[in-house]
């Protein structure tokens, strides 16, 4: 399943539309790279780089559920550990040298990208700081 972004998925906040940008970006590295090049420490390199962009972009998104209170915020966090184990086992995969469920993998972190910025993340666009306003205090570090 090949994702690109559409403006459609925005949740108007410019920084949370930077990440999914992002996130789609990786991904779409991911699955021409693994398509095209049977290199296990290429890909295992892109699949860490979306499992450290996408840990920085959930930290985030838990600060503006946080910050106003979502009361969605407990499925929504669950959401963002699904992801993540689905994608420290897609490195793992690709660290042991396995690559048979590559495409199973990656069409399901598609699949879960995809629903998850248009229905879950549309959710928060009431909270969005180009709604409200104001600047998120946001250390990308931690």
């Amino acid at each position: 399943m090949d994702i690109e972004w559409d403006e459609r998925y925005s949740v108007d906040d410019e920084e949370l539309d930077m990440h999914h940008k992002g996130l789609f970006y990786l991904l779409s590295l991911i699955r021409s790279r693994c398509s095209g090049v049977n290199d296990s420490e290429y890909n295992s390199y892109y699949i860490t780089q979306l499992e450290h962009f996408s840990n920085t972009h959930f930290r985030l998104e838990r600060i503006l559920m946080l910050d106003n209170g979502y009361m969605g915020m407990m499925r929504h966090i669950a959401e963002h550990d699904e992801f993540t184990k689905q994608v420290a086992r897609m490195r793992s995969e690709f660290s042991d040298g396995d690559e048979s469920h590559q495409n199973e993998l990656i069409d399901f972190i598609s699949k879960w990208l995809l629903h998850h910025v248009i229905i879950e993340d549309a959710n928060l666009k009431p909270f969005g700081r180009d709604k409200v306003g104001g600047r998120r205090e946001f250390d990308h570090g931690t």
